[in-house]
C-alpha cells in the first residue's frame, strides 16, 4: 500500500497487529490518535511537547502506548509514519460531543455541561482532519512526527453551543452544572 491510514488503532496490539501483517507492505503509515494524550486540564494550548497524561488503562495511556509502538517500530525498521492528534472533532455526521449537541437541539431537548465554565476547547472540522491527512501524505518532512490537528478558534462550553445552534439552526437550552 502506498500508504495506510489507521482511524481506528486504539491499543498498542491494534497497532502491533497491524505492523505484524502489513509493515512490509505499507510506504507510509498515518496513525490517527487523539490529543487527549496529554495532561487535563491543559491551562494553555497543547504543544506536540505537551506533558502526556499518566494512568492506568485509560483511553489516553492506550493510545500513548500505541504511539509508542509504531515510533518504536519505525525507527527501528525505517517504515515511514506520521502521527496526526485530532482535537475536537467536528462535523455534520459527528457521534461525539457536537453531535450528542446537535441531536439534542434538533429534538428539543436541554443540553446538560459538566466541568470547568472557563475550560476551552478548539474542535476541528472533520473536513479539516481529511486535509490535514492529504497534507501529510504528500509530504515526506511529515515522517516520524506527531501533530496536533485542532481548529483556529477557541470556546467555552457556551460559545461551543452556540456554534452548534448555528450550525443546526435550532435555539436549545444548555444548563450548566459546575460537577
Amino acid at each position: 500500500f502506498d500508504v495506510l491510514i489507521d482511524i481506528s488503532g486504539y491499543t498498542k496490539k491494534d497497532v502491533e497487529y497491524v505492523l505484524e501483517h502489513c509493515a512490509n507492505k505499507i510506504g507510509h503509515y498515518i496513525f490517527i490518535s487523539s490529543t487527549t494524550v496529554y495532561d487535563s486540564p491543559v491551562p494553555y494550548r497543547v504543544s506536540e511537547n505537551s506533558p502526556k497524561i499518566s494512568g492506568l488503562n485509560t483511553a489516553a495511556t492506550q493510545k500513548i502506548n500505541a504511539e509508542n509502538v509504531l515510533v518504536s517500530y519505525g525507527q527501528r525498521h525505517n517504515l515511514h509514519f506520521t502521527i496526526l492528534r485530532p482535537h475536537g472533532v467536528f462535523g455534520r455526521f459527528d457521534p461525539c460531543q457536537s453531535g450528542q449537541i446537535l441531536y439534542r437541539l434538533h429534538s428539543g431537548l436541554p443540553i446538560i455541561g459538566r466541568g470547568s465554565e472557563a475550560a476551552r476547547l478548539n474542535p476541528v472540522y472533520v473536513e479539516d482532519v481529511v486535509t490535514a491527512i492529504v497534507a501529510a501524505i504528500s509530504n515526506t518532512m511529515s515522517y516520524g512526527k506527531a501533530y496536533n490537528v485542532a481548529g483556529d478558534i477557541e470556546f467555552t462550553l457556551r460559545g461551543f453551543f452556540s456554534l452548534c445552534e448555528s450550525v443546526s439552526g435550532h435555539t436549545g437550552f444548555l444548563n450548566y452544572s459546575p460537577n
